[in-house]
Formats: C-alpha cells, sequence, structure tokens
C-alpha cells in the first residue's frame, strides 16, 4: 500500500476532526448566546456557521477523494468512507 496515500488519508481526516472539534466548542458557546438573546452575535453566527459547513464539505471531499485513491491503489476501487462508516461505525 502507498504510504504517501495512507499518510495523504489520515491528514485529511484529521483536519476534519479538527474542524468538528472547534465547531463543537463554538456551538457550546452559542448556548450562552441564546440566554442572552445576542441577535446580532447570533446572526453572525450563523454566517460562520455557513462558512463552517462549506470548509467541512470540502475538507470532506478532500478525504474522500484521498480515500478512494488510498483503496484503488489497495485493490478496492468501490470502497467509500460513507460505506466504512456503515461496517465500522
Amino acid at each position: 500500500m502507498s504510504a504517501p496515500l495512507q499518510s495523504a488519508t489520515v491528514d485529511a481526516l484529521q483536519a476534519v476532526k479538527r474542524a468538528l472539534d472547534e465547531e463543537l466548542g463554538q456551538v457550546r458557546l452559542d448556548r450562552e448566546l441564546l440566554r442572552r438573546l445576542d441577535a446580532r452575535r447570533m446572526l453572525e453566527r450563523a454566517a460562520e456557521r455557513e462558512a463552517f459547513n462549506a470548509r467541512l464539505h470540502e475538507l470532506l471531499s478532500q478525504a474522500n477523494a484521498c480515500f478512494g485513491a488510498l483503496c484503488q491503489a489497495a485493490g478496492v476501487p468501490d470502497a467509500t468512507l460513507e460505506g466504512l462508516a456503515v461496517v465500522a461505525p
């Protein structure tokens, strides 16, 4: 198996995890915004969440591409991250 492909796949998945961890921290802070009914900041967070969703989509696309290339090199061309999640949740 290709070490560079393995490394790229792991790096891509770690980037997804970091992004999700960061957003989770922000979501916890959002509770306070709701308690204070800080409408201005809530609207700002909505825009930030939209940017996060776009970034996450990009990161997941990269992870899927790396995983697909790794699986292709390993002779398992039909494997996907979604399929992996089904058999190994």
